[in-house]
């Protein structure tokens, strides 16, 4: 696969993830397990700061899907390796 000069290294391997649905699938597990598209406001002030620290990794990698072009892929259907 061509990769444009300077292309940064995550940009690269998230496009290499979302080829087919085994790392698609991946990637919307960590984003589950992350919980960043869930909303709850925990009593405790630590419950709140770790869960905030699980979500900030999860709104990463969103971030870095739509950066790479591919976040139709984790929220939308899965191409089966077209």
């Amino acid at each position: 696969m061509a990769h444009s000069v300077g292309e940064p290294l995550p940009i690269r391997v998230m496009r290499e993830l979302t080829r087919d649905g085994e790392g698609i699938e991946f990637l919307r597990w960590l984003i589950a397990e992350s919980e960043a598209l869930k909303v709850e406001f925990p009593a405790d002030h630590v419950r709140a700061a770790y869960r905030e620290g699980k979500r900030e990794l999860g709104i990463k990698l969103v971030t870095l899907a739509r950066e790479a072009g591919v976040v139709g892929k984790l929220f939308g259907e899965v191409d089966n390796g077209r």
